[in-house]
């Protein structure tokens, strides 16, 4: 079976499922398109940022298992429901911003809990990460 996509233009992506190098532009009322190989439904984060909610450490190794070309370009990381920042998490943030940056993209923070901000404030790693307050403002920084 033969899937179209809708059209040939559009950034150029990577298929979750099947791995293909494809270029489809996504609809524009549900930011949705089939893979043009496999037909799996693929979603397209609004203005090519990445959202991340429930941020842990399994979540910031997978990132960190991509190679460089498949890294979201602008990935904004919402802490709303992490209370606790374990050191390890804090060693695979530095060395995903490291990537994220090598391939010419940007990591954001925000909503941080006042305890997690201190531990970046403590270790001066607010000066290496960009920190916002809400999703609003960073979304609004990484366009």
């Amino acid at each position: 079976m033969i899937i179209s996509s809708r059209t040939p233009e559009g950034e150029p992506h990577c298929c979750s499922v099947c791995g293909a190098r494809i270029r489809i532009e996504p609809s524009l009322l549900t930011s949705d398109a089939p893979c043009p190989k496999c037909g799996h439904l693929l979603w397209f984060p609004p203005n090519g940022i990445t959202v991340a909610h429930d941020i842990n450490v399994a979540d910031i190794d997978a990132l960190l298992q991509l190679n460089r070309d498949k890294l979201p370009k602008r990935l904004l990381l919402n802490f709303d429901s992490v209370t606790f920042i374990p050191s390890a998490m804090i060693t695979r943030l530095v060395l995903l911003n490291r990537s994220i940056q090598m391939s010419g993209g940007k990591l954001m923070f925000c909503n941080l809990n006042p305890n997690v901000l201190e531990v970046f404030r403590i270790t001066r790693l607010n000066k290496l990460f960009k920190i916002v307050g809400d999703e609003d403002q960073g979304c609004n920084a990484l366009t």
